[in-house]
């Protein structure tokens, strides 16, 4: 903790077909435990599809020494259906459609692209949680806390600082995007966990650290 650098993450999202589009991610944390040093990775992937790009499809794998956790789901015709492999035991559940969007998911992207956020302006959208023990639909309010120049790389850039609350959660973390939508920083201060954008080879400076277009994880 105490800053220093605990793993990296790193999010795609590809258009597939003239309406289908597929997400995926990965990310690794390394920690101690018992002076044992133990590793998670996690990989998500997530397809929509449709006029409204709905999703249709999502695949959540965590591996680690405890046992692996997988859950799949999958669009039916009036319900998304969730099976959830925790070390081995199973179980289901099901979710009225639609449950998600990719509209949804690139909110804050899509208000920075547009230059149409503002200090003190609100927006509210919500999101699918497919990682145990929660796995549910949340919701999200956003705050546009400032709007100013940033120096990324010696290039003056202009940046929005949104606070994204969950209040079902009862946690918040500010995110800061450039007008390109591209995050630049996200910080979750009640984890204390600090994600940044950074240079692959910077990112994955450790050992145990393998993953393509990664962005650094701090705490």
């Amino acid at each position: 903790m105490e800053n220093n650098k605990i793993g990296y993450m790193s999010i795609t999202l590809e258009k597939e077909k003239e309406t289908r589009w597929g997400m995926a991610m990965d990310m690794v944390i390394t920690f101690t435990m018992h002076n044992t040093a133990i590793t998670m990775k996690t990989s998500e992937t997530r397809t929509y599809e449709g006029e409204n790009a709905q999703l249709v499809s999502s695949r959540f794998l965590v591996t680690n020494p405890a046992g692996d956790i997988v859950v799949e789901g999958k669009a039916g015709d009036i319900e998304y259906d969730i099976t959830i492999d925790i070390a081995g035991h199973k179980t289901s559940k099901s979710f009225d459609l639609p449950l998600e969007t990719l509209d949804e998911i690139v909110k804050v992207e899509m208000l920075a692209v547009a230059g149409s956020m503002k200090p003190g302006d609100k927006f509210e959208f919500d999101t699918f949680e497919v990682e145990p023990p929660l796995i549910d639909k949340i919701q999200h309010i956003c705050t546009v806390k400032q709007h100013d120049r940033f120096i990324l790389d010696g290039v003056p850039t202009y940046v929005y600082t949104v606070r994204d609350s969950i209040p079902s959660l009862g946690i918040a973390g500010d995110i800061t995007i450039d007008r390109n939508g591209h995050i630049i920083k996200e910080e979750l201060a009640s984890a204390g966990l600090v994600m940044k954008a950074e240079p692959e080879m910077l990112a994955k400076n450790c050992l145990l650290y393998t993953s393509p277009s990664p962005r650094d994880l701090s705490t």
